[in-house]
């Protein structure tokens, strides 16, 4: 009785109750949209929206804490994405936990995402590293201020 079909980028299908959808999401149309039986295809892996849909309904979310950061990343930005309320906080502290194993990709989150006290954090673990390590993870908008922080530090060492 779904009546919202999803496609992962890896051709899983989901079918999904448009109003869970429009309680718990700001990142979905709300019910006005009609996909007329249409299947929508999204962006990500089969592994990503399994987990992510699970927070969309009324029951028992899913635990993170055994999660791997290479499942953990790509579920925190589809939370962001999707705005779905109920894993955007979970997500970010499981992202926040993930230092110092994970600064850069971390750092690339909070970032996109407006986490100031993240961003700081990742920030005094990543200082030293290699520029390029960290200019990868950067969204574009910071990479220049990034660099601007690291080459004063790295002449001062000469």
């Amino acid at each position: 009785d779904s009546d919202v079909t999803f496609s992962s980028s890896d051709a899983v299908l989901f079918r999904i109750h448009r109003k869970n959808l429009e309680t718990s999401t700001g990142g979905f149309p709300a019910g006005g949209f009609a996909t007329l039986g249409e299947i929508v295809p999204l962006t990500e892996t089969a592994t990503t929206l399994e987990l992510l849909f699970q927070f969309v309904y009324p029951r028992r979310h899913p635990d993170l804490e055994t999660v791997t950061f290479e499942v953990l990343a790509p579920l925190a930005e589809a939370a962001e994405k999707y705005e779905v309320f109920a894993a955007l906080n979970i997500c970010k502290i499981h992202m926040r936990n993930a230092l110092p194993d994970h600064a850069a990709e971390v750092l690339g989150y909070a970032a996109r995402h407006g986490y100031p006290d993240i961003i700081q954090r990742a920030a005094l673990l990543l200082i030293r590293e290699p520029l390029i390590k960290v200019i990868s993870a950067l969204p574009q908008n910071l990479i220049v201020p990034w660099a601007g922080l690291f080459f004063p530090l790295r002449w001062s060492e000469c």
